[in-house]
């Protein structure tokens, strides 16, 4: 997988998808399989697609990202047999890596919570909250027109800030997130928006939460004891799927 950690959209995204879990409470499982898309977008038009497949307690997220006219995917498995692991692909070495997620903190401290009121969001009746903290702003829109769905995350709340959840679910907030807005610190410019753009229960394939054929597990930094050589031939491999995809 290229690394893309630099770049600051990417970090506002790692934020909003937080607050996207935290949103969603631990309602009983809905039957179906279900399909989901969010597109997210800065104040410079850069792009990012978000796919969730949900089937039976298992879970898929493919990115798709846009920047600078590179065009990259990136897909991760989160499994309900082993809630705390995340499985990454990366198709250009055709491997995978396993991961634990790590403790963190809690994404937000000292902050307000204000009800705006009830908004529609497309064809979707929304309540609209305001989250203020000392360096984060940021609004909701939840829908209960949309069940709200149990993800594969012990107790539904690890990595969580679950007061900032409890305190959402006292005030009546729940189901599912139909659109967020990350503003500029100390503003009400939006920064990065991140909005649903499809919901849909249709059977999924069993093979979309398995480690594609001849896909072999990498630990460790793939790259670390990788000759020169080898190096110089992924690089070209990547620029060349780069441009395949522009």
């Amino acid at each position: 997988m290229t690394r893309i950690s630099s770049i600051p959209m990417k970090r506002n995204l790692t934020f909003i998808i937080s607050l996207f879990l935290v949103c969603i409470f631990s309602k009983p499982a809905v039957a179906e399989d279900i399909y989901i898309e969010y597109s997210t977008k800065d104040k410079n038009g850069r792009a990012i697609d978000t796919k969730i497949y949900l089937k039976q307690g298992d879970a898929r997220v493919d990115l798709y990202i846009d920047m600078s006219k590179m065009k990259l995917t990136t897909t991760s498995l989160i499994l309900k047999n082993n809630p705390d692991e995340v499985t990454v692909f990366n198709s250009l070495t055709k491997s995978y890596t396993k991961t634990i997620k790590p403790k963190r903190k809690q994404i937000l401290t000292n902050y307000s919570i204000t009800v705006i009121g009830k908004e529609k969001v497309g064809k979707y009746n929304c309540t609209r909250i305001r989250v203020k903290s000392k360096d984060k702003s940021f609004d909701v829109w939840n829908t209960k027109d949309l069940p709200a769905f149990k993800l594969p995350i012990e107790n539904g709340q690890t990595n969580l800030d679950k007061k900032l959840a409890d305190e959402l679910e006292k005030k009546g907030i729940s189901g599912m997130v139909v659109k967020t807005v990350y503003f500029n610190p100390g503003t009400t410019t939006p920064k990065l928006t991140m909005e649903l753009k499809k919901y849909e229960t249709k059977p999924l394939s069993a093979s979309l939460f398995k480690i594609p054929s001849g896909y072999t597990e990498s630990k460790g930094n793939p790259y670390k004891n990788m000759s020169p050589e080898k190096k110089n031939e992924l690089m070209k491999q990547m620029m060349e799927q780069l441009k395949s995809k522009q």
